[in-house]
């Protein structure tokens, strides 16, 4: 799913790990990147 954040190009290269939906705003989503480091998205509907 692209998110109209712009971001969408620079995640493909990295692995999702954790995202969340249950009923709340904003959600976050977990990537990992190809050095093993982790980085946080929030992001808002």
């Amino acid at each position: 799913m692209v998110w109209p954040d712009g971001d969408w190009p620079e995640l493909l290269e990295q692995q999702l790990v954790l995202c969340t939906y249950a009923e709340a705003e904003p959600w976050l989503e977990v990537w990992r990147n190809q050095a093993g480091q982790l980085q946080v998205v929030e992001r808002f509907s």
